[in-house]
């Protein structure tokens, strides 16, 4: 929920830019007249990115899943 959360903050581009570093998808960066995090606020967000990619679940390898697999009997 805290991940779900920071997409209601102003900074909400600098939140996803901090996610895509801390994945490997992407760097920090920000044009300005944006600023990247700093300080308190920086830890604060890295701390709940890193909660979430620590406690995200597996999933199964989607291509690998055959159609008659997913379907759902009545």
């Amino acid at each position: 929920m805290p991940l779900l959360e920071l997409d209601i903050h102003p900074k909400l581009v600098q939140y996803i830019k901090l996610a895509e570093k801390q994945t490997g998808l992407g760097s920090e960066y920000v044009r300005a007249p944006r600023l990247t995090l700093v300080g308190e606020e920086r830890e604060r967000i890295l701390k709940i990115i890193d909660d979430g990619i620590a406690n995200r679940p597996a999933l199964p390898d989607y291509l690998n899943i055959k159609a008659d697999a997913l379907t759902v009997e009545a």
